[in-house]
């Protein structure tokens, strides 16, 4: 009985000691990622350039930015990108982050919940987005390694609409602790969404996906695609930062925004494809839309906006973003998001010279 009661205080106090580990982590994400900014590298955005239609059609008011997504209604094509949690800066971060949701209607996706799940004391950090927003939109988070287990807690966890699967191989292995085996993957992937009834959404994290990886998740079925393109937060760089002056040699890894939303949409065609990465404008919204993409993730930036300016800026900062869209709209004449996605644009420079090699 002795041994055993030694034991199982040795299996809590590796437990806390894991979980210590991972707290200093995200908060040296959250740290790195406000100060590292984005890139190296271009999203491509810029090689998209709309047709201007010269004649105005429409007033401010006429242009609607709601959109209806597997049975719910948003009010404006964005959605808050999985960011942080486990720690009480975290636990700061997400209560305003579901503030903004809140108030814009718009969904929002929590950090990685592997840290609660291991640690219900850091449950609370996760749990605040749905005391907050009662009746959003909120997206559970876990690696796409995941089991069906671990996927319903964390979904139960915050009574989740859908649930991320979080593809991040290059920072792993960026991660002097990271993972060193992906086999498996796919298989948890496909088990996760045989047996989980709400919508599954493939998520890079920053090096973006490509056609052939959209269409290997197509068919281990997955609702949706959120491609995560290179050009904004990098994570193998901020992985590298935690222990080294330079950003390490796979700080131009993936794919740029653009290139990967392009690869994604003309191949999954039958999903809801999802862009972010780098997307900080209004101008680069309608681009992202355009093209093909249901609604624009915001990820770092928003971070960087709460983090060094506080929760009204923050609030102001989405504000600035869909006056911007709804400013582009006009120019475009789309009274509707449907609308602007039939407007006329032209691919060039680097952009159409990937697509067309790629023969996409």
């Amino acid at each position: 009985m002795k041994k055993l009661k030694i034991g199982l205080m040795e299996n809590r106090m590796s437990r806390r000691h894991e979980t210590q580990k991972r707290l200093e982590r995200k908060q040296e994400h959250i740290a790195l990622a406000v100060e590292t900014g984005v890139g190296p590298g271009s999203t491509r955005f810029e090689d998209i350039r709309f047709v201007p239609q010269g004649i105005g059609e429409l007033a401010w008011a006429d242009v609607s930015l709601a959109l209806d997504v597997w049975g719910r209604t948003w009010k404006a094509p964005f959605y808050i990108n999985a960011l942080t949690g486990g720690s009480e800066e975290g636990q700061a971060i997400n209560r305003s982050l579901a503030k903004i949701a809140s108030e814009y209607g718009i969904p929002m996706a929590v950090g990685s919940q592997r840290i609660a799940l291991d640690d219900q004391e850091t449950m609370k950090t996760f749990t605040v987005v749905r005391e907050v927003n009662p009746d959003g939109i909120i997206w559970a988070n876990l690696n796409a390694k995941s089991s069906v287990s671990d996927a319903k807690r964390a979904i139960a966890m915050i009574d989740a609409d859908a649930i991320q699967l979080h593809l991040n191989m290059a920072q792993e292995l960026m991660m002097l602790e990271g993972d060193r085996d992906f086999r498996g993957t796919a298989e948890a992937i496909a088990n996760i969404t045989t047996e989980i009834k709400i919508p599954v959404i493939a998520k890079e994290v920053g090096n973006g996906l490509s056609a052939e990886a959209a269409e290997s998740l197509m068919q281990l079925g997955v609702s949706g695609l959120d491609v995560g393109g290179s050009g904004g937060t990098n994570f193998p760089v901020i992985e590298h930062r935690r222990y080294h002056e330079d950003d390490g040699f796979l700080a131009d890894w993936g794919l740029p925004t653009a290139i990967s939303l392009l690869e994604t949409v003309k191949t999954a065609k039958t999903l809801t494809v999802f862009a972010s990465g780098g997307i900080r404008d209004g101008l680069t919204v309608a681009k992202a839309l355009a093209v093909g993409a249901t609604a624009v993730g915001l990820g770092g930036e928003l971070l960087r906006v709460l983090v060094k300016e506080g929760e009204k800026a923050a609030f102001q900062y989405l504000e600035r973003l869909i006056n911007e869209l709804t400013a582009v709209m006009l120019l475009m004449n789309a009274t509707n998001l449907d609308e602007l996605q039939r407007s006329p644009y032209l691919i060039t420079g680097p952009l159409r010279e990937w697509l067309e090699i790629r023969q996409l």
